[in-house]
């Protein structure tokens, strides 16, 4: 029965641990989304700016 406990309580930490991980990964990706756009779209506005003039 302690047994079964234990396993219980390292399966539930693992996956704790996994949905953590998963969470900071998807917030990485989704700032390092939001700085390629930023990049694109400013050097878009300096070429577009450097045609027109």
């Amino acid at each position: 029965m302690l047994t079964l406990a234990i396993c219980t309580l390292l399966a539930v930490g693992l996956v704790l641990f996994v949905v953590a991980v998963l969470r900071l990964a998807w917030i990485g990706l989704l700032y390092a989304w939001r700085a390629f756009l930023h990049v694109s779209c400013a050097i878009v506005a300096r070429i577009s700016r450097r045609d027109i003039s």
